[in-house]
């Protein structure tokens, strides 16, 4: 039964977040009054289409994608609506809408999320550990750690994430006592039992209400998404490997782990799936708009061109270099799924 669940849950939550993205794309050339052929969520033989007006809607059998297809987004038209007679800065739009809508999503989510908790973690000391490191460091009760490493951090989650990749090595700590600021070298400790890096004291809540869940769902997106930068760069330098990467069937493993837990809590499973769904979706606007080929990024760098040499690149150029870029991404995609699957196999390795 569970997976069976966990399949129903997984076709929503995909079909959701392409439903999303297009629909960024879709309003952004309305707007312009771009000319929009086709909306469809998923891909394959249609299931269900309806629409008399210029664009055919439909919903296809496989729950793998969609799309919203612009007259002239691939191909050259005389039609003076089409995507490819568009100006310049009307492009990187509609291009850009699609994760500007993942984002957008991916906030309201984390306000929702943030909303939901009674009292929120922050990263003010309630009480230090005694031996711990920063009791070594000469904080105290009520100090507040504004930074560590040049690093923000509002909330107690951003604290978790600088010690975690700290590897143990010492970090600079900036914080508050009686409105002034002191800055301190500390060496996180590593506690076996929760397998992770501390600084040893026990964290602070504020209680919550509808003005703070705006203030903390910010908090928390800016954090998501800095820290998906942070993990992507780190992928290209080496720091990250892919190993650490999940994939499609990695998320649909992280998804059924969520659907298990409502055996034990529904409400914890609920939110699981509500914090799954805002990560996928950040992530997603982040990896759409990188400048690589295929992606709406790095179609937005031929617009861009387009603006400065003041005429289109030649669509044939364009599509080989789009194509070239979808084949890395699926080579990379086949990868990570790999990975998943070895993960699943051996969950020790």
């Amino acid at each position: 039964m569970s997976i069976f669940i966990t399949i129903i849950c997984t076709i929503i939550i995909f079909s959701l977040l392409i439903f999303i993205h297009e629909l960024g794309h879709f309003l952004a050339a309305r707007a312009f009054n771009v000319k929009v052929n086709k909306f469809a969520i998923g891909m394959g033989p249609a299931l269900l289409k309806w629409g008399k007006g210029e664009t055919e809607y439909s919903i296809r059998l496989f729950p793998i994608g969609g799309y919203a297809e612009m007259e002239g987004e691939d191909e050259d038209s005389n039609n003076p609506r089409a995507f490819t007679n568009a100006k310049p800065y009307q492009k990187i739009i509609i291009l850009a809408a699609g994760a500007f809508f993942n984002l957008l999503s991916g906030f309201l989510l984390c306000v929702i999320v943030m909303g939901s908790i009674a009292k929120v973690p922050v990263p003010i000391i309630k009480e230090v550990i005694p031996g711990s490191a920063i009791e070594q460091a000469g904080l105290a009760s009520g100090d507040q750690i504004i930074a560590i490493d040049g690093h923000k951090t509002k909330m107690q989650s951003q604290v978790n994430s600088r010690l975690a990749r700290s590897n143990g090595e010492p970090i600079d700590v900036l914080y508050k006592r009686n409105g002034e600021l002191y800055n301190v070298n500390i060496t996180p400790q590593f506690d076996e039992a929760q397998g992770r890096y501390l600084l040893g004291f026990y964290t602070s809540e504020v209680d919550n209400n509808l003005g703070n869940a705006f203030v903390f769902g910010w908090n928390h997106f800016t954090f998501v998404t800095t820290e998906t930068f942070t993990n992507l760069k780190d992928l290209v330098l080496g720091k990250l490997g892919f190993d650490q990467v999940s994939g499609p069937v990695g998320i649909v493993s992280a998804i059924g782990g969520s659907v298990d837990d409502v055996v034990d809590n529904e409400s914890y499973a609920i939110q699981n799936l509500i914090g799954l769904f805002l990560l996928i979706s950040i992530s997603l606007g982040v990896f759409n708009i990188l400048p690589f080929p295929a992606l709406d990024g790095g179609r937005i760098i031929f617009a861009i061109i387009e603006a400065i040499i003041r005429k289109p690149v030649p669509i044939e150029k364009e599509a080989i270099v789009h194509a070239i870029g979808f084949a890395l991404l699926i080579i990379l995609v086949l990868f990570v799924t790999g990975h998943d699957i070895m993960r699943l196999v051996n969950p020790t390795s």
